[in-house]
């Protein structure tokens, strides 16, 4: 199964394939971002981003998982592929079944690492 993660944060436009690879739209501007069969999950956050039907459904074909966040970051949305490997499935069933406190902690740590990459970016820029 693919594990990269591949999150459109910043920046809007419309998603979709082209010949096996996920590319950003904007305007008259194109950004290839990466291979489909790539991706292991695409986190939309970015709060002027349009996905083709084609898009989500050549990332679920790869395996890979899309979740959606609402204007504050906080995802609202979880699309996890039917016929491809089943380890998102089982690792969407396990957090489902977390309690509280394990649910929180986990959350605790994805925010944590999700600050420490973007110390590690602002630290590489110089800032």
């Amino acid at each position: 199964m693919p594990e990269r993660l591949v999150e459109i944060a910043e920046r809007g436009g419309t998603l979709h394939v082209d010949t096996g690879r996920l590319v950003l739209r904007e305007g008259d501007e194109s950004e290839l971002i990466a291979a489909i069969c790539d991706i292991g999950g695409l986190a939309l956050t970015a709060r002027r981003v349009s996905v083709t039907r084609a898009t989500l459904a050549a990332v679920a074909s790869a395996g890979g998982v899309v979740v959606i966040s609402d204007d504050n970051g906080v995802p609202v949305s979880i699309c996890i592929p039917l016929n491809a490997h089943h380890l998102g499935a089982e690792r969407a069933r396990e957090q489902s079944a977390m309690g509280p406190v394990l649910r929180n902690r986990a959350w605790q740590q994805v925010v944590a690492c999700k600050i420490r990459g973007q110390a590690a970016v602002l630290e590489r820029a110089g800032i």
